[in-house]
């Protein structure tokens, strides 16, 4: 997974901005990236944001489609 993030200041609103990219194979081999992987690498990157004070937004590609109520992996992510 690769993100950038950013603080936006608007007035007197702040947020983070995170935008993220979770590859759909490997780079180097070709292979499918496990999703467990992606939550592993997203579960960590929350724990070196302050969620707690800031205001998140997370916009990306996921690799797959979160809306889907029926994919496990899209229930998975929305239960962070």
């Amino acid at each position: 997974m690769e993100y950038i993030d950013a603080f936006v200041t608007c007035g007197n609103k702040s947020f983070e901005l995170i935008c993220l990219y979770r590859p759909g194979k490997n780079p180097t081999n070709g292979k499918p990236v496990p999703t467990s992987t992606f939550f592993d690498e997203f579960t960590s990157m929350l724990d070196r944001h302050d969620i707690a004070t800031y205001n998140i937004v997370i916009a990306g590609d996921f690799n797959f489609y979160v809306t889907d109520v029926d994919d496990a992996d899209a229930s998975n992510f929305l239960s962070f």
